[in-house]
């Protein structure tokens, strides 16, 4: 007869790299979930552990993270990375930045103290995202952050979930061409339901979402730029984007577009997240630009 599973409580503290914070002040994002600078003393310690070294800036933040009732460390793991999943994408979808977890601690009373490093594509990378540029956070973005996760928590839709896992894939692709091709399948899963006239319809339909008046023409230009080469790389036109990329009477060098294409895939993720009625299939079928 097999023994019943002993359960048991601890902490899992995720360290946060190319992360900056001009807010000391400790962020709760949930209950059991805090986003805290790091002691002098934490980072000493981190310095002497070898896992850590990771071939790029030690962390200055850490993510911490109660769990009740666990039967061992898989278990743990499994929970700390679905809420750690929800808290690097809100902090994805506040603002641009490459910040990432790739490190994992365990603290309990019932356990040895435990490093182990994230295999979720999610979130982490065997490359740090340096491209990306270091996440400056400030108090009023944690604001935001707090508000972005609390969504996340209630039901989201298959489309949304699918949008959000290929907005953080982008992070992660070490082409630029994946990033582009990442982001624009995360937009059409976010805005299309249709199978016919794609690029025309995603182009208006973020025109229409996302800006006003004038701007609009500008963002359906762009977005139609961005989905022609889409379809270029994917079908074999071309295998990689040029340096430089002309929108109109807008010239682009190839990261300068990868950045403004991010932030229109962010403005739709965050549009879906906090009122969902705007991409219903109804509302998408009646938008007019005019």
């Amino acid at each position: 007869m097999n023994e019943p599973a002993v359960s048991f409580d601890c902490c899992v503290e995720g360290y946060l790299n190319n992360f900056q914070c001009d807010n000391p002040s400790v962020f709760e994002g949930a209950p059991g979930v805090m986003l805290s600078p790091l002691s002098d003393e934490e980072k000493r310690e981190l310095k002497n552990i070898s896992a850590f070294h990771s071939g790029y800036s030690f962390a200055e933040w850490k993510l911490e993270i109660s769990l009740s009732s666990v039967t061992g460390i898989g278990e743990a793991d499994n929970k700390a990375e679905a809420i750690i999943q929800d808290v690097v994408t809100s902090l994805r979808l506040t603002k641009s930045g490459g910040v990432e977890i790739r490190t994992l601690r365990f603290r309990s009373d019932n356990l040895p103290p435990n490093i182990s490093f994230l295999n979720n594509s999610g979130v982490t990378n065997p490359q740090p995202s340096y491209r990306e540029g270091t996440y400056q956070c400030s108090g009023s973005d944690l604001e935001q952050t707090r508000n972005i996760y609390r969504k996340l928590q209630q039901a989201v839709s298959s489309r949304l979930r699918i949008g959000i896992g290929r907005f953080n894939t982008a992070y992660l692709d070490y082409r630029d061409e994946d990033k582009l091709i990442d982001n624009i399948t995360a937009l059409e899963a976010l805005l299309l339901r249709e199978s016919q006239e794609l690029s025309l319809r995603l182009s208006l339909r973020c025109a229409c979402l996302l800006r006003k008046g004038d701007e609009r023409k500008t963002l359906f230009e762009f977005v139609k730029e961005a989905y022609s080469w889409r379809n270029k790389l994917i079908h074999g036109g071309q295998y990689n984007l040029p340096d430089e990329l002309v929108v109109g009477q807008t010239k682009f060098n190839k990261h300068s577009f990868l950045v403004f294409l991010q932030q229109v895939v962010r403005d739709c993720i965050k549009l879906s997240l906090m009122n969902s009625e705007m991409v219903d299939k109804k509302n998408l079928e009646n938008l007019n630009p005019f």
